[in-house]
């Protein structure tokens, strides 16, 4: 059986997906496309979002890394979810 993991997610403002032409990287834009930006550099296999934070599964350690969404700055907290 084989499992599909999201590639990408999409809340009220952003769309945050997994380059496949970037080694995995994982990246947000606005809804109409515009305002590309990095925002990990570590591979990821699968991204799912909610309100506050953006959950990667990375790929090489199958380890879930959780980032906060920081409206106020537009920057992301990076954390590892134990």
């Amino acid at each position: 059986m084989k499992i599909s993991l999201p590639m990408i997610s999409v809340d009220e403002q952003s769309i945050y997906y997994v380059s496949r032409t970037d080694g995995g990287r994982l990246y947000s834009c606005g809804k109409d496309g515009n305002h590309k930006e990095m925002i990990s550099d570590i591979p990821a296999m699968a991204v799912t979002c909610d309100a506050g934070h953006i959950y990667v599964l990375a790929r090489e350690s199958g380890e879930e890394i959780v980032l906060q969404k920081n409206i106020e700055s537009f920057g992301l907290q990076e954390q590892m979810r134990q």
